[in-house]
């Protein structure tokens, strides 16, 4: 139950840094579940990025996956999918 108290309020967090209309980076959608966020790059491309938040959060990883295969883009996704610890956290 504290887990997912700490996740909601994380995701709060999140929502207000990068709301819908943040310039850089926003989060479309969130829950328990899935985040969704959106990268837009200095020339104006978008990049969706999405987080599923298994049942084993904190202990484990959100599971993040992109659907673009840009570099960038893909070395992002892999750094975000090796984290341990505190660094699992979503609103970190």
């Amino acid at each position: 139950m504290a887990c997912l108290i700490t996740l909601k309020q994380e995701i709060k967090t999140l929502e207000s840094i990068f709301p819908k209309n943040h310039e850089r980076f926003q989060i479309v959608s969130a829950s328990v579940d899935e985040l969704t966020c959106r990268f837009i790059g200095k020339n104006g491309k978008k990049f969706e990025i999405h987080a599923n938040i298994t049942e084993t959060y904190p202990s484990a990883p959100p599971v993040w996956f992109a659907e673009s295969e840009e570099t960038s883009v893909t070395s992002a996704v892999h750094a975000l999918s090796n984290t341990s610890g505190r660094d699992n956290h979503v609103g970190s």
